[in-house]
């Protein structure tokens, strides 16, 4: 199972410079590509649920209205990304 992350909003300021269309792609449990360095509370703000992901649970039934998850910027802003399983 493969679980993409896809950044789709940024509000204010991200601290790693994020930018709309950034990528993570995690696979059996390993982070196997991305389209910048990973920052650290992106990260650990999705982490829990790209866990369940894996393990075959839809987003949704989690909570996560259409796969989308917002991290808590360390500065002044936030992110948005979405989750979503790759065939």
């Amino acid at each position: 199972m493969r679980v993409r992350a896809t950044v789709v909003k940024v509000e204010g300021h991200c601290a790693a410079g994020y930018e709309p269309g950034d990528w993570f792609e995690f696979e059996g449990f390993t982070l196997k590509a991305f389209s910048k360095p990973v920052c650290l509370h992106l990260l650990a703000s999705m982490l829990h649920v790209v866990y369940a992901m894996l393990k075959g649970i839809d987003p949704e039934d989690m909570g996560y209205k259409g796969g989308l998850l917002r991290c808590p910027d360390p500065v002044t802003g936030s992110v948005t990304v979405k989750l979503e399983k790759l065939q």
